[in-house]
């Protein structure tokens, strides 16, 4: 079970708690923060391990947001 605890400002994306470690492991989460870019049909497109900056964020989302 996953669920939002709040947004981080000033980027305004939700941050997530993953209680039972289901993610963590499905995603090989290694540290933090780790960032997975999920496409709209749910295949992983990124990942992205440590700070991002805001140019590569909206990249990452970008590509995820394809059609």
């Amino acid at each position: 079970r996953v669920h939002v605890v709040g947004k981080i400002d000033p980027v305004g994306y939700p941050t997530f708690v993953d209680e039972q470690a289901q993610a963590t492991l499905a995603f090989r989460v290694e540290g933090l923060p780790t960032l997975v870019a999920i496409d709209r049909t749910g295949r992983v497109v990124a990942v992205h391990r440590g700070l991002v900056r805001e140019a590569e964020l909206t990249s990452l989302a970008e590509s995820a947001l394809k059609p």
